[in-house]
């Protein structure tokens, strides 16, 4: 018997350095890469995707700036990670992060769409910019060019209709400058996805 259901698609998320030892092309199909661990060991996270042939594609996880306990460590101090990750998604506009709460420090429709190109250009741009390391160049194979598989509009934790609005602002912006697949995502808080306004509205809006 066969079966007309698609094949599991196994992705594996990478959040810190080591869940680098559990990459392996033929366990696995895709690598989901946190950006702040990306910006966190750049150049272990080229050379650990240049040891397999898995794709991969990165979560800009803009969503952690919405709240400060969420970019800072346990003595209130911002991460240096997400310092400078902020400062490449603020690229041109007034727009300070880690700073504040982002909606709170955004000033108008025309930054948050600056803002997205600059996240789908970090995506797109980030591990390209890394020189393969000495064993690499040295080991008479072509280093991989580490190119997403797709991008992520950048999107935060919808709260509530203002969030929603902001979202599918950025994902607009997105849709404009991204030159390779690009999924949307859509996070919502549990008590919000249980409520059947916030439901009713999604099945209208698809």
């Amino acid at each position: 018997m066969t079966s007309d259901r698609p094949a599991l698609h196994h992705m594996v998320r990478v959040r810190r350095t080591d869940d680098f030892t559990y990459l392996r092309s033929g366990v696995m199909d895709e690598v989901l890469l946190n950006a702040n661990q990306l910006e966190n060991s750049p150049e272990s996270t080229a050379t650990a995707l240049r040891q397999t042939s898995l794709p991969f594609s990165i979560d800009p996880v803009l969503s952690r700036f919405q709240v400060p306990k969420w970019w800072r460590n346990a003595k209130g101090e911002n991460k240096r990670n997400y310092t400078r990750l902020g400062a490449e998604y603020v690229k041109g506009t007034s727009i300070q992060l880690p700073a504040g709460p982002l909606v709170q420090t955004v000033a108008d429709d025309s930054e948050w769409r600056i803002l997205a190109g600059n996240v789908i250009d970090y995506q797109r741009s980030r591990l390209e910019q890394l020189v393969p390391a000495q064993l690499d160049l040295f080991s008479g194979m072509v280093p991989r060019v580490l190119r997403p598989v797709r991008l992520m509009a950048p999107a935060l934790v919808a709260f509530s209709s203002d969030e929603d609005r902001i979202n599918r602002l950025l994902s607009e912006a997105s849709i404009e400058v991204a030159a390779l697949p690009l999924a949307v995502p859509l996070i919502v808080p549990p008590e919000r996805l249980r409520s059947h306004d916030f439901m009713s509205r999604r099945v209208v809006s698809a």
